[in-house]
């Protein structure tokens, strides 16, 4: 039995009109289930054993920022973080502050 993030990844890759790959429905499940958003590096370490090279995750990240499915949260130290922009409009839906303290981004 699929679950219901197999379904709904499935069904946004549709939606948006983009094939279905093993590449866009792992990092796609991995960006909708985030709870904060996430850099190139990060998303690479959550897909572990699958293994993506490095390009294709960035086309794949570019890809859905250029049908709206993520959009680019911030940049920190030259790296670009990405969130979901599913409940968002197309515009950044919420802004992001970085604490000079602790480095930590809210």
């Amino acid at each position: 039995m699929k679950s219901n993030i197999d379904s709904q990844t499935r069904k946004i890759l549709k939606v948006a009109k983009l094939y279905r790959t093993a590449c866009r429905e792992a990092i796609l499940k991995i960006l909708l289930k985030a709870d904060k958003p996430l850099n190139h590096e990060q998303i690479s370490k959550r897909l572990g054993k699958n293994c993506f090279d490095k390009v294709t995750i960035y086309r794949t990240l570019e890809s859905f920022c250029r049908v709206g499915l993520v959009h680019r949260a911030f940049m920190q130290k030259r790296a670009c973080y990405f969130e979901s922009a599913q409940d968002c409009s197309e515009s950044q839906c919420h802004p992001h502050f970085t604490c000079t303290s602790c480095g930590h981004t809210h």
